[in-house]
């Protein structure tokens, strides 16, 4: 067997480790002979370019680097851009987060899915808050379909009028179901997602 060696990612040293010391040696590295890591000053900002409100063009403005910040807006990256939570280990990928802001740490696929997860608890506590809050009337649609590998899905959707008078949509349920029968569905909805969204 080789020697193994870890690598500072901020200045590039290598050093012998092993898989039950490299941690605390990199940890120490880091904190003592790093010429390049400079520890985050939370209260520290710096000038930045922000979106205008039109979306178009941008403007200056200040900001702080905020590690758990990141992670969320990852989350959500994966979210609307509908990618696989292998994502954040592609070497290109990290490679061009580590150029853009070498203080992020990235997660990992599995991090990333705990992650997601509470994303997901958060957003239902804060739509369960405005529904009990606003008393908007909420119509319910379903839609169903089969995939490649002939399991049956449901997506349970509310849509909601809200103080804007704009039209909302919000996801309630993504759930197997049995068949695309109108039974099948009624039951889906009474015993799954109602009960679901109300715990």
């Amino acid at each position: 067997m080789g020697d193994k060696r870890a690598r500072c990612k901020y200045c590039g040293d290598s050093y012998a480790s092993d898989s039950s010391s490299s941690t605390t040696n990199m940890n120490k590295h880091i904190e003592k002979w790093c010429k390049k890591y400079q520890p985050v000053n939370p209260t520290q900002k710096v000038l930045v370019k922000q979106p205008t409100m039109s979306g178009f063009g941008s403007t200056l403005g200040v900001s702080k680097f905020d590690q758990l910040r990141c992670r969320r807006v990852l989350a959500e990256m994966l979210i609307l851009d509908e990618l696989p939570f292998k994502f954040v280990e592609n070497r290109g990928f990290r490679r061009f987060c580590f150029e853009l802001c070498p203080l992020l740490d990235l997660p990992s696929r599995r991090t990333i899915v705990r992650d997601l997860y509470q994303l997901y608890i958060d957003e239902k506590i804060k739509l369960k808050e405005y529904f009990n809050r606003s008393k908007v009337r909420v119509c319910l649609t379903t839609d169903t379909w089969t995939s490649i590998q002939n399991i049956n899905y449901m997506v349970v959707t509310a849509h909601f009028i809200d103080y804007d008078w704009q039209l909302q949509k919000r996801i309630l349920s993504f759930s197997q179901i049995v068949d695309h029968k109108g039974d099948s569905i009624g039951k889906c909805i009474e015993n799954g997602v109602l009960i679901k969204f109300s715990q």
